[in-house]
């Protein structure tokens, strides 16, 4: 009688040879990555495990924080995903579902200068035709340039919406029919006007969807339009209706032929979207990308454990203590530096643990097992 189980040294000795062939292919990578982090339960959460900012099970309060994750790079395949849709006898619903889960975008980057050290909030958009109806841009509250261009007087309320929308999963921000939002107190720079736009922060905006930043136009985006009429925003047209086509009642969203929009007013939208690329292009402030949906696949083994990924890192220790049995503010791990395992060393095993209950630390219970994780080799950590 045979028998196959995942946790046969046997098995992960080739799981492990098939990362490091990944790995040695720039196919895998760290990467910080947010995740639904619940104390209680100490471990991450998917999201569909979480509920209004709980966990499904015991509804216990579920943080959202960046832990460093190994991640596989399957977005390099996007193309080659998307161009294998071709010619299968599929039915259409999967094959729509496919087209939205890898979700090819054509558009165009477009950067908003900010006066604090020379730096940039880049965004993507589809439809750069109504770049000259931006009125503010709106960051995700997880945007790494949040706490930075947050005004001292409006930190306070800035760092409480920050707390309360990271409790909450991305599938919640999506679903959410009701628009939330904060200023930040500073601006950004338009790249073709110079004028001044407002920060705002959105849990609309999500961090782990294209650059975590969208130029609001909601004379022409649906959820802009709410965004605006709930802050009392300026809604600022741009485009209109090609003779004869009527206007929806919001935001109209369709293409059409520009207006109020400078030097681009009078062409249609797909003649603004090259010239203002261009434009772009030529002030090194953004120009024409194509962006995927597809994101990179966490592979670690945040949730629990599993076989260890075969990478060790060096210790930077000047002290030369023990990092078995010392403070971590002793030494640094070099993160920067990773190591493969040689694969004639594989299979790496799991150590003998008489706790393996869950703890406090989001990098799971082999955070613990201290003399399994440091070790030294070559007379060196």
């Amino acid at each position: 009688m045979w028998q196959l189980a995942t946790t046969d040294t046997v098995y992960v000795k080739w799981t492990q040879y098939i990362f490091l062939q990944l790995y040695s292919r720039q196919l895998a990578a760290q990467s910080e990555v947010s995740v639904n982090w619940c104390p209680e339960l100490g471990t991450v959460l998917a999201n569909e495990e979480v509920i209004n900012g709980l966990s499904e099970r015991g509804d216990f309060p579920v943080v959202r924080m960046p832990l460093r994750q190994w991640v596989l790079k399957i977005p390099e395949y996007s193309d080659r995903l998307m161009d294998g849709l071709e010619g299968l006898d599929w039915p259409s619903g999967t094959m729509s579902a496919q087209k939205q889960w890898i979700g090819k975008s054509t558009g165009c980057t477009v950067g908003f200068s900010l006066p604090q050290d020379d730096a940039v909030i880049d965004v993507f958009t589809t439809r750069v035709d109504t770049l000259l109806g931006v009125t503010y841009v709106t960051l995700a509250p997880e945007h790494p340039l949040v706490q930075k261009l947050t005004a001292d007087e409006h930190k306070e309320s800035v760092e409480e919406y920050v707390r309360v929308t990271s409790s909450r999963s991305d599938m919640d921000r999506t679903a959410a029919k009701e628009k939330t939002g904060v200023f930040t107190g500073s601006f950004c720079t338009h790249p073709i006007t110079g004028l001044s736009i407002p920060v705002w922060v959105g849990d609309y905006v999500l961090g782990s969807y294209g650059s975590g930043a969208v130029m609001a136009v909601p004379a022409h985006d649906v959820r802009d339009y709410e965004f605006a009429e709930k802050f009392g925003l300026p809604i600022k047209t741009v485009v209109k209706p090609t003779k004869g086509e009527a206007e929806d009642s919001v935001a109209f969203t369709k293409p059409g032929v520009l207006v109020d929009s400078e030097q681009f007013t009078g062409l249609s939208t797909a003649e603004a979207q090259t010239a203002i690329a261009a434009l772009l292009s030529e002030k090194s402030l953004g120009g024409p990308k194509i962006q995927y949906k597809l994101r990179d696949w966490v592979f670690s083994r945040q949730r629990y454990w599993g076989e260890p990924i075969p990478i060790y890192f060096p210790i930077d220790n000047p002290g030369d203590v023990d990092p078995r049995t010392a403070d971590p503010a002793q030494f640094t791990i070099r993160y920067d530096s990773p190591i493969p395992v040689d694969v004639a060393d594989l299979p790496l095993t799991l150590p003998e643990m008489d706790d393996f209950s869950p703890g406090d630390d989001p990098a799971g219970c082999l955070a613990r097992a201290t003399d399994w994780r440091y070790f030294e080799k070559d007379g060196k950590w």
